[in-house]
């Protein structure tokens, strides 16, 4: 690429300066590190917003990847477009992080959906429910199965210390649930284990006192 034009100070920051009302407004500067600075004010006493060197871009930092953002309150990024108070943020406060949608609540029914591939596999829509694999949950919590046969799958719960399994599904008109695993299921009450279906799928009462009523028109 041919130099059209050249600054170069000998060894000390380059700059160049603008200017209104002879009033320097903004400026851009090349350190001797070969970093270029974006300044609001002069270059040698302005605050500097933006550096871009062989890392990448930093908004309010040097940056440590291919971008970086930092402030010294909480920072922020928002998208929107022209015209409109609709604003999502990616928000960074103290030890959490945020992501909104429609932070200011301008438009109706917004939400956030999650997609691979170009499909969508989650959302979270404005009245707080979550869809998985659906994106139009109906209740708080929707599962759309993603397949309608077999016995595993689903909703899946992996014990922490091995590899037992427990599942919740909806596959072939019925619904499923047990265990990949040959261990019993157990239904509790108020932490006291009532009921217990065995690997041979026995049905036992484990507390004293439990029975089944059979009651007409209930």
């Amino acid at each position: 690429v041919a130099t059209v034009l050249k600054l170069d100070s000998a060894g000390a920051d380059t700059g160049l300066e603008f200017a209104h009302s002879d009033t320097v407004a903004a400026g851009i500067n090349c350190s001797t590190g070969g970093d270029l600075e974006f300044r609001t004010g002069a270059n040698s006493s302005g605050s500097e917003r933006v550096r871009i060197n062989s890392t990448g871009v930093g908004i309010g930092c040097s940056p440590s990847a291919p971008l970086s953002v930092e402030s010294s309150s909480n920072p922020k990024v928002t998208m929107g477009y022209g015209g409109s108070n609709a604003e999502h943020r990616i928000t960074w406060d103290s030890a959490k992080l945020y992501l909104s949608a429609d932070d200011g609540n301008a438009t109706a029914s917004s939400e956030i959906g999650f997609r691979v591939d170009g499909t969508t596999r989650a959302v979270i829509d404005s009245s707080g429910r979550l869809g998985v694999n659906e994106s139009s949950p109906d209740s708080l919590i929707h599962v759309k199965d993603d397949a309608d046969s077999g016995n595993d799958g689903g909703i899946q719960i992996e014990r922490s210390n091995s590899s037992d399994k427990a599942f919740l599904n909806m596959r072939g008109g019925r619904v499923g649930l047990g265990s990949a695993s040959n261990v019993p299921i157990k239904f509790y009450v108020n932490g006291s284990n009532k009921w217990t279906i065995g690997t041979s799928g026995d049905l036992t009462a484990t507390a004293s006192g439990v029975g089944i009523d059979f009651v007409s028109g209930a």
